[in-house]
């Protein structure tokens, strides 16, 4: 199969056609002129970043030391392939994982992304928009880098936040420092609600995910 340029909006259209059952495969890649390897790394694309994982970056991606150090661990921890690992982190490619592997092995520091990435300063949020963050990052995958610059807050702040629903609930996102602050204090019914929102997509995306699983599995079984 040759190779042939394919632009972000034709495979966003592809990936929803399969996903709509409106084409095969099959059909996609005679249309297209292109592999089923190709057709299944969008699919992978499509899994972890959604559209954006088919639109072509303009720019450098930003990478926490945090991130860096924890993917790093895993790896010589055989805790997985760079593959493996790089899909865990939300990375497009394993080549920046490589790269600090080889650095941390020539005991080179690791930093954090140089300033002309997407950095994000630390700001105040309120717990309505911390609840919100933690919805979208819920339905995004866990994608702490999108999320991140969606919001325009930092890496560790969405997974901190996050974590802490996944240990608390609500009553994690709330901000308990000073005791005059009457902000976050939160009734019941306030709680449920704000509860309720990151459950739905909690729901939504284990059932967007055991349909895209099903799809997947078939083009791995060859159709």
């Amino acid at each position: 199969m040759s190779k042939t340029k394919v632009s972000s909006e034709q495979k966003i259209k592809a990936i929803e056609s399969y996903l709509k059952g409106e084409k095969s495969v099959i059909k996609i890649m005679e249309e297209l002129n292109i592999g089923k390897r190709t057709f299944r790394e969008w699919m992978r694309s499509y899994e972890t970043f959604g559209n954006d994982g088919l639109i072509k970056q303009n720019h450098k991606s930003y990478y926490s030391k945090e991130l860096k150090l924890s993917a790093i661990e895993d790896y010589l921890n055989d805790e997985g392939s760079y593959d493996t690992i790089a899909k865990k982190y939300k990375m497009r490619s394993v080549n920046p994982l490589k790269a600090w592997v080889k650095e941390y092995n020539l005991h080179k520091e690791i930093k954090e992304t140089p300033k002309g990435g997407l950095f994000m300063e630390t700001r105040k949020t309120t717990l309505d928009e911390r609840v919100e963050i933690v919805k979208d990052c819920i339905e995004h995958d866990f994608n702490y880098n999108l999320i991140a610059k969606k919001y325009f807050v930092s890496y560790s702040q969405v997974r901190r936040w996050t974590l802490k629903y996944k240990e608390n609930g609500i009553v994690g996102l709330e901000d308990r420092r000073g005791k005059a602050k009457k902000e976050d204090e939160l009734t019941q019914l306030d709680e449920i609600k704000l509860e309720l929102k990151i459950v739905k997509a909690e729901k939504h995306k284990l059932q967007l995910e055991n349909a895209f699983l099903k799809k997947l599995k078939n083009i791995e079984r060859g159709w």
